[in-house]
Protein backbone atom coordinates (compact mmCIF):
# COMPACT_ATOMS: atom_id res chain seq x y z
CA UNK A 1 0.00 0.00 0.00
CA UNK A 2 1.46 3.42 -1.03
CA UNK A 3 0.33 5.32 2.10
CA UNK A 4 2.56 2.59 4.01
CA UNK A 5 5.80 2.25 1.49
CA UNK A 6 6.25 6.14 1.18
CA UNK A 7 4.53 8.00 3.96
CA UNK A 8 4.29 5.81 6.88
CA UNK A 9 7.67 4.07 7.89
CA UNK A 10 7.27 1.70 11.01
CA UNK A 11 8.58 4.06 13.26
CA UNK A 12 9.14 7.88 13.15
CA UNK A 13 12.36 9.17 14.88
CA UNK A 14 9.68 12.15 16.79
CA UNK A 15 6.64 10.33 18.07
CA UNK A 16 4.92 13.43 19.91
CA UNK A 17 1.63 12.50 22.14
CA UNK A 18 -1.85 14.31 20.91
CA UNK A 19 -2.66 17.07 23.02
CA UNK A 20 -5.97 17.01 24.72
CA UNK A 21 -8.64 17.69 22.67
CA UNK A 22 -6.63 18.09 19.55
CA UNK A 23 -7.94 17.27 16.15
CA UNK A 24 -6.39 14.66 13.87
CA UNK A 25 -5.62 17.39 11.33
CA UNK A 26 -3.31 19.42 13.73
CA UNK A 27 -1.77 16.26 15.08
CA UNK A 28 -0.64 15.05 11.60
CA UNK A 29 0.74 18.10 10.96
CA UNK A 30 2.73 18.29 14.25
CA UNK A 31 3.81 14.75 13.69
CA UNK A 32 5.21 15.92 10.04
CA UNK A 33 6.69 19.16 11.43
CA UNK A 34 8.38 17.60 14.32
CA UNK A 35 10.03 14.88 11.82
CA UNK A 36 11.16 17.45 8.76
CA UNK A 37 8.39 16.30 6.76
CA UNK A 38 7.20 18.82 5.56
CA UNK A 39 8.74 19.72 2.30
CA UNK A 40 7.58 16.48 0.81
CA UNK A 41 4.00 17.20 1.14
CA UNK A 42 3.74 14.86 3.72
CA UNK A 43 0.38 16.10 5.97
CA UNK A 44 -1.68 16.30 2.97
CA UNK A 45 -0.79 12.96 2.05
CA UNK A 46 -1.26 11.44 4.62
CA UNK A 47 -4.60 13.30 5.61
CA UNK A 48 -5.96 12.72 2.35
CA UNK A 49 -5.80 8.71 3.01
CA UNK A 50 -6.94 8.83 6.40
CA UNK A 51 -10.19 10.79 5.95
CA UNK A 52 -12.65 10.87 3.70
CA UNK A 53 -15.16 13.37 4.04
CA UNK A 54 -14.08 14.15 7.27
CA UNK A 55 -14.96 10.10 8.65
CA UNK A 56 -11.48 7.40 9.34
CA UNK A 57 -10.24 5.26 6.80
CA UNK A 58 -9.18 2.16 9.18
CA UNK A 59 -5.94 0.53 7.44
CA UNK A 60 -4.65 4.31 7.29
CA UNK A 61 -5.49 4.84 11.03
CA UNK A 62 -3.25 1.86 12.26
CA UNK A 63 -0.45 2.46 10.26
CA UNK A 64 0.25 5.95 11.56
CA UNK A 65 -0.74 4.54 15.14
CA UNK A 66 2.11 2.21 14.47
CA UNK A 67 4.24 4.88 12.87
CA UNK A 68 3.77 7.27 16.15
CA UNK A 69 3.61 4.27 18.88
CA UNK A 70 0.16 5.01 20.25
CA UNK A 71 -2.95 3.23 20.13
CA UNK A 72 -5.31 3.10 17.10
CA UNK A 73 -8.51 3.52 19.63
CA UNK A 74 -6.89 7.22 20.36
CA UNK A 75 -7.04 8.53 16.85
CA UNK A 76 -10.25 7.06 16.28
CA UNK A 77 -11.15 9.36 19.09
CA UNK A 78 -9.71 12.51 17.54
CA UNK A 79 -11.81 13.21 14.44
CA UNK A 80 -15.74 11.80 13.76
CA UNK A 81 -16.23 8.46 13.26
CA UNK A 82 -18.70 5.81 11.17
CA UNK A 83 -21.59 4.71 13.91
CA UNK A 84 -22.58 1.35 13.77
CA UNK A 85 -26.12 2.17 12.71
CA UNK A 86 -28.46 2.23 9.89
CA UNK A 87 -28.92 6.27 9.97
CA UNK A 88 -25.47 6.56 7.28
CA UNK A 89 -25.61 10.50 7.04
CA UNK A 90 -25.01 10.63 11.28
CA UNK A 91 -21.53 9.66 12.62
CA UNK A 92 -20.27 9.77 16.33
CA UNK A 93 -18.43 12.87 17.33
CA UNK A 94 -17.01 12.92 20.90
CA UNK A 95 -19.97 11.73 22.90
CA UNK A 96 -22.96 12.63 20.55
CA UNK A 97 -24.21 11.81 16.88
CA UNK A 98 -23.84 14.33 14.55
CA UNK A 99 -24.82 14.47 11.26
CA UNK A 100 -21.76 14.47 8.67
CA UNK A 101 -23.03 17.79 7.01
CA UNK A 102 -22.34 19.49 10.09
CA UNK A 103 -18.79 18.87 10.03
CA UNK A 104 -16.22 21.13 7.91
CA UNK A 105 -14.91 18.65 5.33
CA UNK A 106 -12.77 20.90 3.50
CA UNK A 107 -11.64 24.21 5.25
CA UNK A 108 -10.47 24.47 8.41
CA UNK A 109 -11.59 27.62 11.09
CA UNK A 110 -9.02 28.99 13.16
CA UNK A 111 -8.55 31.09 16.18
CA UNK A 112 -5.26 33.25 15.56
CA UNK A 113 -4.51 33.51 19.32
CA UNK A 114 -4.80 29.87 20.13
CA UNK A 115 -2.69 28.69 17.16
CA UNK A 116 -0.02 31.34 18.50
CA UNK A 117 -0.25 29.94 21.81
CA UNK A 118 -0.12 26.24 21.11
CA UNK A 119 0.70 25.46 17.74
CA UNK A 120 -2.26 23.15 17.54
CA UNK A 121 -5.92 23.06 16.50
CA UNK A 122 -8.87 21.34 18.87
CA UNK A 123 -11.11 18.96 17.18
CA UNK A 124 -14.21 20.44 18.15
CA UNK A 125 -13.74 23.08 15.66
CA UNK A 126 -14.23 20.70 12.66
CA UNK A 127 -17.77 21.15 13.53
CA UNK A 128 -19.54 23.83 11.84
CA UNK A 129 -21.57 25.07 15.04
CA UNK A 130 -18.01 26.14 16.43
CA UNK A 131 -17.80 29.60 15.19
CA UNK A 132 -15.99 31.17 17.82
CA UNK A 133 -13.78 30.76 20.39
CA UNK A 134 -14.55 31.50 23.81
CA UNK A 135 -11.35 32.20 25.24
CA UNK A 136 -10.37 35.05 23.02
CA UNK A 137 -14.19 36.28 22.77
CA UNK A 138 -13.80 36.69 18.63
CA UNK A 139 -15.26 34.57 15.60
CA UNK A 140 -13.20 32.15 13.85
CA UNK A 141 -11.22 33.13 10.44
CA UNK A 142 -11.46 30.00 8.12
CA UNK A 143 -9.03 32.46 5.33
CA UNK A 144 -6.01 34.02 5.16
CA UNK A 145 -6.33 37.73 6.68
CA UNK A 146 -2.93 38.81 4.17
CA UNK A 147 -4.14 36.75 0.96
CA UNK A 148 -7.80 35.71 1.06
CA UNK A 149 -7.32 32.34 0.34
CA UNK A 150 -9.26 29.79 1.89
CA UNK A 151 -7.41 27.95 4.26
CA UNK A 152 -7.86 24.22 3.37
CA UNK A 153 -7.64 21.60 5.78
CA UNK A 154 -5.38 19.75 3.64
CA UNK A 155 -2.20 22.78 3.60
CA UNK A 156 1.28 21.77 3.78
CA UNK A 157 1.60 23.58 7.02
CA UNK A 158 -0.83 24.06 9.99
CA UNK A 159 0.68 27.50 10.82
CA UNK A 160 1.33 28.94 7.46
CA UNK A 161 -1.17 29.39 4.49
CA UNK A 162 -0.31 28.75 0.67
CA UNK A 163 1.07 32.11 0.49
CA UNK A 164 3.76 32.06 3.05
CA UNK A 165 2.09 34.11 5.53
CA UNK A 166 2.25 33.06 9.27
CA UNK A 167 -1.36 32.30 10.64
CA UNK A 168 -0.01 33.23 14.18
CA UNK A 169 0.57 36.74 13.28
CA UNK A 170 -1.71 39.10 14.69
CA UNK A 171 -5.07 40.10 12.79
CA UNK A 172 -6.31 43.85 13.30
CA UNK A 173 -9.55 42.64 11.27
CA UNK A 174 -10.58 40.41 14.33
CA UNK A 175 -14.18 41.08 15.18
CA UNK A 176 -15.19 40.54 18.70
CA UNK A 177 -17.97 37.57 19.02
CA UNK A 178 -21.81 38.66 20.67
CA UNK A 179 -22.00 37.62 23.88
CA UNK A 180 -24.88 35.24 23.11
CA UNK A 181 -22.86 33.23 20.77
CA UNK A 182 -20.19 33.39 23.50
CA UNK A 183 -22.66 31.29 26.01
CA UNK A 184 -24.35 29.06 22.95
CA UNK A 185 -20.67 28.07 22.02
CA UNK A 186 -19.61 27.27 25.55
CA UNK A 187 -22.59 25.70 25.96
CA UNK A 188 -22.26 23.09 23.65
CA UNK A 189 -18.69 22.85 23.99
CA UNK A 190 -19.56 21.55 27.30
CA UNK A 191 -21.78 19.63 26.38
CA UNK A 192 -19.21 17.58 23.67
CA UNK A 193 -16.59 16.89 26.35
CA UNK A 194 -17.55 18.98 29.51
CA UNK A 195 -14.39 21.17 28.84
CA UNK A 196 -13.44 24.05 26.71
CA UNK A 197 -10.61 23.66 23.58
CA UNK A 198 -6.98 23.44 25.71
CA UNK A 199 -8.62 22.71 28.94
CA UNK A 200 -5.69 23.95 31.44
CA UNK A 201 -7.14 27.53 30.36
CA UNK A 202 -10.89 27.27 30.91
CA UNK A 203 -12.96 30.42 30.35
CA UNK A 204 -15.12 31.44 33.29
CA UNK A 205 -17.84 34.24 33.25
CA UNK A 206 -20.70 32.77 31.72
CA UNK A 207 -24.06 32.11 32.91
CA UNK A 208 -24.82 28.51 32.72
CA UNK A 209 -27.22 27.09 30.09
CA UNK A 210 -30.43 25.23 30.20
CA UNK A 211 -29.35 22.09 31.80
CA UNK A 212 -32.58 19.83 30.07
CA UNK A 213 -30.68 20.61 26.98
CA UNK A 214 -29.01 17.94 24.72
CA UNK A 215 -26.65 17.53 21.95
CA UNK A 216 -29.31 16.43 19.55
CA UNK A 217 -31.10 20.02 20.31
CA UNK A 218 -28.56 22.17 19.22
CA UNK A 219 -28.28 20.02 16.20
CA UNK A 220 -32.10 20.67 15.40
CA UNK A 221 -31.82 24.39 16.27
CA UNK A 222 -28.66 24.65 14.28
CA UNK A 223 -30.21 23.05 11.14
CA UNK A 224 -33.50 25.32 11.65
CA UNK A 225 -31.71 28.56 11.61
CA UNK A 226 -30.09 27.31 8.96
CA UNK A 227 -32.92 27.48 7.09
CA UNK A 228 -34.64 30.42 7.93
CA UNK A 229 -30.84 31.74 7.35
CA UNK A 230 -30.86 31.09 3.60
CA UNK A 231 -33.64 32.84 2.65
CA UNK A 232 -32.95 35.74 5.23
CA UNK A 233 -32.17 39.33 3.73
CA UNK A 234 -31.73 41.31 6.64
CA UNK A 235 -29.25 44.13 7.64
CA UNK A 236 -25.55 43.46 7.69
CA UNK A 237 -23.70 42.20 10.65
CA UNK A 238 -20.39 42.84 11.78
CA UNK A 239 -17.50 39.58 10.98
CA UNK A 240 -14.46 38.97 9.62
CA UNK A 241 -13.66 38.59 6.33
CA UNK A 242 -14.49 34.74 5.52
CA UNK A 243 -15.59 32.33 2.83
CA UNK A 244 -19.56 32.17 2.10
CA UNK A 245 -20.25 28.83 3.68
CA UNK A 246 -18.65 30.03 6.88
CA UNK A 247 -20.24 33.66 7.23
CA UNK A 248 -23.55 31.49 6.44
CA UNK A 249 -22.77 29.22 9.60
CA UNK A 250 -21.54 32.32 11.61
CA UNK A 251 -25.24 33.84 10.99
CA UNK A 252 -26.80 30.86 11.75
CA UNK A 253 -25.43 30.44 15.26
CA UNK A 254 -26.03 34.21 15.97
CA UNK A 255 -29.68 33.52 14.89
CA UNK A 256 -30.45 30.66 16.87
CA UNK A 257 -28.23 32.13 20.01
CA UNK A 258 -31.27 34.86 19.64
CA UNK A 259 -33.70 32.06 19.96
CA UNK A 260 -32.42 29.98 22.25
CA UNK A 261 -31.64 33.01 24.36
CA UNK A 262 -29.56 31.90 27.14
Amino acid sequence: MAIANKLLPARLLVRPRPYEGESLFSYVHRVGELNGLTSLNWAPSVLSKLVSFGVQSHRPQLLLAESVGIDPEVLSNMTCRPKPTELQHVVQFMNAEIPKKLFRRTRSAICVECLRERKATPAIRDLRMICACVRHRHWLIDTCPKCGCTLDWRREQLIQCVCGNDLTNRVDSQVEAPVSVLVFTKALEDWLRNDLPFAEARSRGFQRFVEDWLVADFVSLFQSAERYVRRWDGEEVEMPPSTENHRLDMVTVLTMSYVARF
